[in-house]
């Protein structure tokens, strides 16, 4: 791609990934609990994670999955199953956390259900299946395809680290009172509604 379409690329991937979603919601109650030493694997799993959809659905699965719609339907009802078993998970501990010390949160590894999730985020499905095609058109040069593929896995990675980082500040300023109760109950009810978005579709 050339300077301009891969800069207007760029803005429209951080766009589509800045808005708050389950992968956003999550990192950013992992800041919170952890502080900033919990930068190093919400940003390498969410990066891994997207690594994981984006290559496969652009480079060999993307046509197989659109032509096999019931495949698509279980898949998305088998991902909205585990963001209910997840966000419940992120309500119970914001309720502990009027009970417990802040520094309790600093044995949570975050890294398996950031992960976890970001493979079921609806964002690398659109990414994949849309956003990525839609700038490369008809069948475009290997390197193209990377190239893309790159600035979005990078727009990812800062977008994440905005997002932990926003958690681990919130949770410094307010300790654990009401404010750090507010944010892990607003991640569980953002990862709760994307679930039923994809029951819905």
């Amino acid at each position: 791609m050339s300077s301009p379409s891969l800069l207007a690329f760029a803005l429209t991937a951080a766009a589509l990934l800045g808005v708050p979603g389950p992968s956003n919601a999550l990192v950013a109650y992992y800041g919170m609990a952890n502080g900033p030493r919990a930068l190093l694997q919400t940003v390498s799993a969410v990066f891994f994670g997207y690594a994981f959809v984006v290559i496969a659905l652009v480079l060999w699965l993307g046509e197989w999955l659109i032509a096999h719609e019931s495949i698509s339907k279980a898949l998305r009802l088998t991902c909205a199953i585990y963001l209910v078993k997840l966000s419940l998970d992120i309500w119970k501990d914001s309720e502990k956390m009027q009970l417990q010390n802040a520094d309790d949160g600093a044995s949570i590894q975050p890294f398996r259900k950031v992960f976890a999730v970001t493979l079921m985020n609806p964002k690398g499905l659109i990414g994949g299946l849309v956003l990525i095609p839609g700038f490369l058109q008809q069948k475009p040069p290997v390197f193209a395809a990377w190239q893309a593929i790159s600035v979005f896995l990078a727009m990812a990675a800062v977008i994440t680290a905005v997002y932990t980082l926003v958690g681990a500040m919130a949770s410094s300023k307010a300790g654990p009172n009401r404010l750090s109760i507010a944010i892990s109950k607003l991640s569980a009810l953002t990862i709760f509604g994307f679930a039923c978005v994809m029951v819905a579709k």
